[in-house]
């Protein structure tokens, strides 16, 4: 998201303010910083061409000196194309409307996964380390052959704002899924086309709870109280079992 332009020297630097002998043409908001053997210049955009001089002069931790000056003419690409989620807990009332959202960068479709955990399959999804971690393709597979099943597979057409830019687009899950059954869903995506590096490679992936009862607990001198509401009208709930 923050590109930076790196020089590498062939000894570590001897000075970490490299400022007067990095210069950076048409480009004055940029900074200088020094790593062992390299000076990062920060502060560059994606897509945008850069004439740097490095000036002779500057010292290496041995006292070497940079014979003369260097010129370099670096092209900032654009960003890869990107999908993901904010990858937090999420609560989506039950027979309400509504969408998950999902950030891209200059990725005009997600090919979209949804799988749903049985309720009796909870408790094995999080003894073996699955609920609400990232998903593989593997680990996706899993879910629906052990935990769960797959429920939708698509694709979703995203927001395309400026190049290089995050954009942030909801995907309709109650239009796409009908009528949600309550559960614990996860849902995983990937920019179409783009083919894993590797099987084990996570995607990006959204873990959300379908309910309509919003718990919430006050602890007091005198224990604590437990209060059970809807989530579509705040009503509260009787008869809820609790433990």
């Amino acid at each position: 998201a923050s590109p930076r332009i790196c020089a590498v020297f062939s000894s570590p630097l001897a000075s970490s303010d490299l400022s007067a002998f990095v210069s950076v043409a048409d480009a004055p908001q940029v900074s200088v910083e020094t790593e062992s053997d390299q000076a990062c210049i920060e502060g560059v955009a994606h897509g945008g061409r850069y004439d740097i001089k490095l000036r002779a002069g500057i010292k290496s931790s041995d006292g070497e000196e940079l014979g003369k000056d260097v010129d370099l003419n670096v092209y900032v690409p654009d960003r890869a194309p990107f999908v993901g989620f904010a990858n937090t807990a999420y609560v989506m009332p039950a027979g309400l409307g509504g969408g998950l959202p999902i950030t891209s960068v200059n990725a005009d479709t997600a090919e979209i996964m949804i799988y749903r955990i049985g309720d009796r399959s909870i408790a094995t999804a999080v003894r073996d380390g699955i609920f609400q971690g990232s998903l593989s393709e593997y680990d996706a597979e899993d879910i629906a052959d052990r935990v769960g099943e797959e429920v939708w597979t698509g694709e979703v057409d995203l927001a395309r704002g400026e190049t290089n830019s995050i954009t942030t687009t909801a995907i309709p899950v109650a239009d796409t899924l009908g009528q949600i059954e309550a559960g614990a869903y996860v849902i995983a995506s990937r920019v179409k086309g783009e083919e894993s590096e590797e099987y084990w490679q996570d995607m990006a992936t959204q873990w959300f709870i379908v309910t309509d009862l919003g718990i919430t607990t006050i602890a007091g001198d005198d224990g604590l109280h437990a209060f059970v509401r809807s989530l579509e009208t705040a009503q509260p709930i009787a008869q809820t079992t609790v433990r």
